[in-house]
């Protein structure tokens, strides 16, 4: 079974824990190209973080790197055991 990778690009505020944006997309190209200019535009501001993450679902997404929703991931827990058994 094939699973189809979703790019997520996730912009997010260090100093006030906020995720500002969470864009997603298809087209691996197309989200490498949105992220190079993200990242341009915050390049420098310490606060802001640009990552690009793919994951079969948001669901993933949000249990693999739950800190930038709002939900801290304890150092050691089962997340990514559990993520890649979703990719077997």
């Amino acid at each position: 079974m094939t699973v189809e990778t979703t790019y997520f690009l996730l912009t997010y505020d260090r100093r006030h824990g906020k995720l500002l944006g969470n864009r997603r997309f298809k087209d691996e190209a197309q989200a490498s190209a949105v992220y190079a200019a993200t990242e341009a535009h915050f390049r420098g501001n310490e606060a802001v973080e640009v990552v690009l993450v793919g994951a079969d679902s948001e669901q993933t997404l949000r249990h693999t790197h739950g800190h930038y929703f709002g939900r801290q991931q304890p150092r050691g827990s089962a997340s990514a055991a559990h993520f890649l058994a979703a990719l077997a």
